[in-house]
């Protein structure tokens, strides 16, 4: 079963459980979702959703090598990853954003991962973790601006969890995390923050 969404649309909950009903009724037995992005958060919601899909549902965005004539023949597939974090509060009123779990995407197809690696995912997905920037001020129509960033180096391979920006207060916002992993894929999380 095929549906084409309207690439503008944002996916949600309730059209993915839809979608894993329709395909279960072809006797699907697993529905793969393709987009080039998905909405932040919607794989860490799709998992812990108190009502999950009738049959298992892969998030799986589309490789950029498409629309290339040069990319990778085939196209490497990746579902999308699942990033959780908290805002924290210094008693001097300003803000910090604390990473509290990561599951860096893996490749779906033509080259499925190995169950060390998969299981090595679930576990520590923090070892997978190169790069993590915070917008303290985000706004979905702009770009992601990096206020605040760390990295590993070849030199320095520990990577803080908690931003130090020590960012002032606002009366209520939007805080965006985004994390780049090893294999160059990006996710994003969304934190609505109030006074």
């Amino acid at each position: 079963m095929v549906e084409i969404v309207r690439s503008e649309t944002a996916l949600t909950l309730a059209e993915i459980a839809r979608a894993a009903v329709a395909a279960r009724k072809a006797d699907g037995i697993e529905l793969h979702l393709l987009a080039w992005e998905f909405p932040p958060d919607v794989a860490r919601l799709l998992r812990s959703a108190p009502d999950p899909p009738v049959i298992p549902v892969r998030l799986v965005r589309l490789p950029r090598e498409l629309l290339l004539p040069w990319g990778r023949k085939p196209p490497l597939f990746v579902e999308a990853g699942e990033l959780a974090a908290e805002m924290v509060r210094h008693p001097d009123g300003t803000r910090d954003v604390r990473l509290t779990d990561f599951r860096p995407g893996l490749p779906v197809s033509p080259r499925p991962p190995t169950a060390a690696l998969r299981e090595r995912a679930e576990r520590a997905g923090f070892d997978f973790l190169d790069y993590w920037a915070v917008d303290f001020n985000y706004d979905p129509a702009e770009p992601f601006r990096h206020q605040w960033r760390c990295g590993r180096t070849s030199r320095q391979r520990r990577i803080a969890l908690q931003s130090a920006a020590r960012c002032p207060e606002a009366d209520a916002g939007t805080v965006a995390v985004k994390i780049t992993d090893v294999f160059g894929y990006e996710t994003l999380t969304v934190l609505q923050t109030t006074r």
